[in-house]
C-alpha cells in the first residue's frame, strides 16, 4: 500500500480474529509479527461495541503474559500500535454506539478512534497515512 504524501509503502497482512476464546492462541501466534491491531465494531450494533470493548481489555492484559527474548513489557507497548475503528458510520439512521462513548473508550485506553464504512474506498489509506504520523 502507498501512503499518500510520504515515501514509505507499507505490507498489509489481516488476520480476522474473532472475540472469543481462540483470541489468545492467535494472539500470541502473530503477536511477535505484527506492528498494527485493529479492532472493528458495528456502530449499529450495541453487542459488537461491547464485544470490541471486551476483546480491547482482554488484549490489553495478555499482553502481560507475552515474553519476547530480550524485550520488556514497556518496549513491547512501544512498537505495538493498537486502534479502534467504528464500521458502518453510512448507516446514519441505525446508528445506537455514539461517537463520543467509542472516543471515550478509545481514551480510556489511550488509542486512536476511527469511524469507516465499507462504501468509502478510502478508509485504509486514510488509516495508514494517520498510524504513519503516530
Amino acid at each position: 500500500m502507498i501512503i499518500p504524501g510520504v515515501d514509505d509503502s507499507i505490507e498489509l497482512f489481516l488476520y480476522n480474529i474473532p472475540g472469543n476464546e481462540v483470541l489468545q492462541d492467535l494472539m500470541n501466534h502473530y503477536i511477535d509479527m505484527t506492528n498494527l491491531v485493529v479492532v472493528v465494531f458495528d456502530v449499529t450494533d450495541h453487542e459488537s461495541f461491547s464485544s470490541a470493548k471486551l476483546t480491547l481489555t482482554e488484549f490489553r492484559k495478555s499482553l502481560n503474559y507475552i515474553r519476547i527474548p530480550g524485550m520488556s513489557t514497556f518496549l513491547l507497548y512501544t512498537w505495538l500500535l493498537v486502534v479502534l475503528v467504528g464500521n458502518k458510520i453510512d448507516l446514519k439512521a441505525k446508528r445506537i454506539n455514539s461517537v463520543e462513548e467509542a472516543q471515550a473508550l478509545a481514551d480510556d485506553l489511550s488509542i486512536p478512534y476511527f469511524e469507516t464504512s465499507a462504501v468509502s474506498p478510502y478508509f485504509f489509506v486514510y488509516m495508514a497515512s494517520s498510524v504513519h504520523q503516530l
